[in-house]
C-alpha cells in the first residue's frame, strides 16, 4: 500500500518536472521568436524594460510568480541576445547562459543597494522633521507664509501702507500651532493661497462687523 503511495508521488513529481520544463521552452520559444524580428532601435528599448521589470521582481519577492519572472528573465535574455546579433556581439546558447546568471546576480546585487538608499532616504526625511522648519521666530516664519500665500492669490498679496495684510486680520492661531509643529511655511502658504476666497472671506467677515 505504502509502496504503491510512494511510487504515485514519485510519478507525480516527474510529471510536474515535465509540465514545467515544457512550460519554460515553450516560453523561451516565444521569446526568442519575437526577439529575431526586432531592429536594433527597438530591441534595445525592449530590453531595458525588460532588464528593469525582472529586476524590479526580484526586488519584491512573493510579489511575481515564478513563472512569470522566468519569463521575464527570458525575454530580457533573448533580447539581449538579440542586440548582440545585430552589433556583431557574442550569440548563442552559452552567452545566454552566462548572461542569464549575470543579470541574477545583478538583480540581487541591486535589491539590498535600493533598499539601503530608502533606508537612508527614510532617516534623512526623519531628520528634516525632527529639525522643523528652522525659524526661531513665529513673525519670521509668518511672513514666509505670507509670500508663499501671495505667490498664488494677488489678494494675498496686496498689503497697506503700514504693511498689514489681509492674513494680519486673520485668526493666527491654527497658524501659531502649525509653527510650533515645525510646518514649513512657505508651501503651507501656497496650500492656503490655493484654496482662499476672497468673496467668501469679506462676505464672512462683513457679517462678524454687523
Amino acid at each position: 500500500m505504502f509502496e504503491l503511495i510512494g511510487i504515485a508521488v514519485v510519478i507525480w513529481v516527474i510529471w510536474k518536472i515535465i509540465k514545467a520544463v515544457a512550460r519554460t521552452a515553450t516560453t523561451q520559444a516565444y521569446h526568442q521568436g519575437a526577439a529575431e524580428s526586432l531592429d536594433l532601435a527597438t530591441a534595445q528599448k525592449q530590453f531595458e524594460d525588460a532588464e528593469a521589470d525582472f529586476i524590479g521582481s526580484v526586488f519584491i519577492p512573493g510579489g511575481v510568480a515564478a513563472t512569470e519572472q522566468q519569463s521575464m528573465l527570458d525575454k530580457a535574455t533573448f533580447l539581449k541576445d538579440r542586440i548582440n546579433q545585430l552589433t556583431g556581439g557574442e550569440t548563442g546558447s552559452a552567452f545566454r547562459a552566462r548572461y542569464r546568471n549575470e543579470l541574477i546576480a545583478k538583480a540581487n546585487n541591486f535589491g539590498p543597494s535600493l533598499q539601503a538608499g530608502f533606508e537612508a532616504y527614510q532617516r534623512e526625511q526623519e531628520q528634516t522633521k525632527e529639525q522643523g522648519h528652522g525659524y526661531e521666530s513665529f513673525e519670521d516664519w509668518l511672513e514666509e507664509f505670507k509670500d508663499g500665500a501671495g505667490s498664488v492669490d494677488e489678494h494675498l498679496a496686496t498689503t497697506t501702507e503700514d504693511g498689514t495684510s489681509l492674513i494680519d486680520l486673520m485668526d493666527l492661531t491654527p497658524l501659531r500651532r502649525a509653527f510650533a509643529e515645525g510646518v514649513e511655511p512657505y508651501e503651507l502658504g501656497v496650500e492656503f493661497g490655493e484654496q482662499f476666497d476672497i468673496g467668501e472671506f469679506l462676505a464672512r467677515n462683513h457679517k462678524g462687523a454687523t
